[in-house]
């Protein structure tokens, strides 16, 4: 028995891969080309399950592969202050390989599971070749309905939660944003650490963790997103037993994020890198589609590729190596960046060109030809970054809880093109003030001189 266990434990280091943190890829907000033509080639649709959850599906042909994400509501936003870790310690638990059984059927077959915790929901991503999935969901509806809250278990992850904490650390822009939700929300929900604090984690006990998961996992609270070469009705067998053995309804959670307000906020965090990263944080609301489309459009104009305004000061001002901005939807909410890396000594010109951007985009706006361009980039960009079948099941995922609605995608477009000018001057206008944002700072301790890059 015991080889068989230790066996089991050794295998899930290859099968479990942690994704997320801050700002997973499937959560942010960048997308781009279209007309008034469907951006993919099939339309998603909703599958009804007697188990309860609600599911929704798009066929992809391309290969014969599915992927199934269950999407747990609640996210790092369900966790209370001092309880850094929670979400991710049940999520990872409920997923945890119970025999050696188990452990030969993802090995034998290749099918994957993926763990992420996100500002707004947890995911558990489930891919494997379409002739196995019925087998997969019926193996995977088990280990999360029936999940094992041994202490054993419990410590081996608590244990390795700190070294994926300090992995997610290592890259600047992971640190700075993840800091900035801490800014914002004051440690607490969004703001709180994905995989917890030295502190969290030892008053994250058994009985915290089985009254989460009872309450989160519920059949009314979770959902799950489906893309796969098969048609729905041939999927609906194995997707009955994924759901039978989830705990029973308690409500559906639902708790809106409110910052808690950062106003002139700014942090700096000493780290021995040859470069400085430098950032500015916005928090943009985001509550329907136009202020949606709007968001991605202002993140796309500040910098997603040559010739964004973030670029200039790369290209003709060399004040930086590298420039970008980024979205991380959550919502009600989103979480802008525009960060810049450049060398230590370059800091101060570098920041002061940052804001000069974001200050001079804030007042003069615009133009209805920037628009134009913005807009075929993100339509561009959003095709690109959904390409696999990963990519979309997260998508309609993330559409729904955002109450976007999960076939988003067939109006995505035509929302785009309908921002007009004056609305969107003025959503910048609205929310890209630097006395409301969050300025990051990582790199050497060092003091910053003027001047172009060396």
């Amino acid at each position: 028995m015991k080889i068989r266990l230790r066996l089991a434990s050794a295998l899930l280091f290859f099968i479990l891969i942690p994704a997320g943190g801050p700002g997973d890829s499937a959560s942010r907000l960048s997308a781009q080309p279209g007309n008034d033509q469907a951006a993919w080639r099939f339309r998603p649709e909703t599958l009804s399950l007697d188990s309860g959850p609600d599911c929704f599906f798009l066929r992809d042909t391309r290969s014969e592969v599915t992927v199934v994400d269950v999407f747990i509501p609640g996210g790092r936003s369900a966790v209370a202050q001092g309880q850094d870790g929670l979400a991710y310690l049940a999520a990872r638990l409920a997923v945890d390989i119970q025999d050696s059984d188990q452990a030969r059927f993802f090995i034998s077959t290749g099918a994957e599971m993926r763990v992420s915790v996100n500002e707004k929901f947890t995911v558990i991503e489930i891919s494997c070749l379409s002739g196995f999935v019925s087998e997969a969901l019926r193996i995977i509806g088990r280990m999360i309905g029936q999940p094992l809250f041994t202490s054993v278990r419990i410590k081996r992850i608590k244990d390795m939660m700190p070294i994926l904490r300090n992995s997610e650390e290592e890259d600047a822009s992971s640190l700075a944003r993840k800091s900035a939700l801490g800014q914002f929300f004051a440690g607490c929900g969004p703001g709180s650490e994905t995989y917890g604090t030295n502190n969290s984690l030892g008053l994250l006990s058994r009985k915290k963790i089985s009254a989460f998961y009872e309450e989160y996992f519920s059949r009314d609270n979770v959902f799950c997103t489906v893309v796969s070469d098969l048609d729905g009705q041939s999927l609906k067998p194995g997707l009955e037993t994924l759901f039978e053995k989830f705990p029973p309804s308690h409500g559906k959670w639902s708790a809106p994020m409110e910052p808690s307000g950062a106003d002139k906020s700014s942090l700096s965090l000493a780290r021995q890198t040859n470069q400085t990263f430098v950032g500015r944080y916005f928090i943009l609301p985001t509550n329907g589609p136009a202020e949606y489309a709007m968001a991605g459009l202002v993140e796309t104009v500040l910098g997603k590729s040559p010739g964004s305004l973030l670029w200039k000061l790369r290209q003709e001002q060399q004040l930086a190596y590298s420039s970008e901005a980024g979205l991380v939807q959550m919502g009600e909410f989103s979480l802008l960046e525009a960060h810049l890396k450049t060398s230590p000594e370059n800091l101060e010109s570098a920041r002061n060109g940052l804001d000069l951007v974001i200050t001079s985009l804030r007042e003069k706006g615009i133009t209805a030809g920037q628009l134009r361009i913005a807009a075929n980039k993100l339509k561009t960009e959003f095709l690109r970054q959904t390409e696999g079948k990963q990519s979309r099941a997260r998508a309609m995922g993330t559409w729904h809880i955002a109450g976007l609605g999960y076939d988003f995608i067939n109006r995505f477009f035509q929302v785009i093109d309908s921002v007009d000018i004056e609305s969107l001057n003025l959503f910048i206008k609205n929310n890209l003030d630097l006395d409301r944002s969050v300025l990051i700072i990582v790199g050497p301790n060092e003091k910053s001189s003027a001047g172009g890059l060396k």
